[in-house]
């Protein structure tokens, strides 16, 4: 399941978002977007002796890509006008 999916269309779930250009959607199969780290996580502290704190902060950087073409579709929307 997909965080921040609005509903489901045919069995796809469906996801708004502003990274697209106007007016194009994808219809994608499971298996067809995968997720690679590019950086493994990375652990770093921070110690605040008068406050007698230690911060301790953790960051991991990864990409979706596709996987498998055959399994996505694009469909570009030409508004009438």
């Amino acid at each position: 399941i997909y965080d921040g999916a609005i509903g489901m269309l045919m069995g796809c779930q469906v996801v708004i978002t502003a990274r697209l250009p106007q007016n194009t959607n994808f219809i994608v199969k499971p298996g067809a977007v995968r997720i690679e780290t590019k950086k493994a996580v990375e652990i770093e502290t921070d110690r605040e002796a008068l406050k007698k704190t230690t911060n301790v902060i953790a960051d991991q950087h990864y990409v979706a890509f596709l996987y498998d073409e055959s399994k996505a579709v694009k469909v570009t929307v030409t508004p009438t006008p």
